[in-house]
This record gives C-alpha cells, sequence and structure tokens, in this order.
C-alpha cells in the first residue's frame, strides 16, 4: 500500500516540473463580462504571485486596487492559486486554465470568471491609472 502512494508522487512531480518557469516574470491583465479592466497577476518567482483586484471599498466610497501575494501550481494544463501566502501555500481555491487563460474562483452557488491575456508593460501602474481615470469621471 505505502509502495502505491510513492508511485502516485513519482507520476506527479514530473508534470510539476515541467510546467514550472512558464510564467515566471510575467503578468496577466483580466477582465469581466462588467469590467473592461478588474485585476491581474503578476508572476514574480516559481511559486509567488501578486494578485491585483479592482474592488469597491465601503470605507472610502469609491474603488480602490487590492493587492496580494499568493502561491501558486503550475499541474498540466492549469495554474492553481492559494487562497493566501499567510496560510502556507495549502489551500488552493481558484485557478487558471493556460491554454485559454480564463480564471476561475468556485463560489457556493456560481463560479466568477475572468478573461486574461498576457500583459507587457507594469501591471500595477497601468491599473493604477485606470482607477485615476475613473475617479475623474
Amino acid at each position: 500500500m505505502s509502495l502505491t502512494k510513492y508511485h502516485m508522487i513519482i507520476l506527479l512531480l514530473p508534470l510539476h516540473v515541467l510546467a514550472d518557469g512558464n510564467f515566471v516574470g510575467k503578468s496577466l491583465i483580466c477582465s469581466t463580462d462588467s469590467f473592461p479592466v478588474k485585476g491581474g497577476f503578476e508572476f514574480i518567482s516559481s511559486d509567488k504571485v501578486i494578485r491585483y483586484n479592482i474592488l469597491f471599498s465601503k470605507k472610502y466610497n469609491e474603488e480602490i486596487l487590492d493587492e496580494r501575494m499568493h502561491c501558486y501550481l503550475e499541474i498540466g494544463k492549469e495554474v492553481a492559486f492559494s487562497e493566501s501566502i499567510n496560510l502556507q501555500c495549502d489551500d488552493y481555491n481558484t485557478f487558471l486554465d493556460i491554454q485559454s487563460l480564463t480564471y476561475k474562483m468556485p463560489m457556493e452557488d456560481f463560479t466568477y470568471e475572468a478573461n486574461c491575456s498576457f500583459y507587457a508593460d507594469n501591471l500595477k501602474n497601468f491599473l493604477q491609472q485606470k482607477l485615476f481615470e475613473n475617479r475623474k469621471k
């Protein structure tokens, strides 16, 4: 029985190793049907990513740029994101399809989806500029 467990680990490791590094140094910008610019991801290492999300703050009564560090794993044709880096990278609950670049966040009653694309410039600066433009309207 323990031999089967080791076979599973050996079979899964090559998939992870082959996929690692595809996103390092790259950024994705994401949109939804309701928001042409909703946020994005900046992959800063082989297992850490900054997720940017434009959210409405009731406290400030305006949109803000939420910036959070997460862990991620590239597994086969998906990228799995941890809920938070503070949770020791063990609760992977949102996913990105590598081929379509569709980001999915399963919720209780539905799945939130965003369409992403690669972004070559400074993502954080672009998102802050969009917030500034939205505030002037």
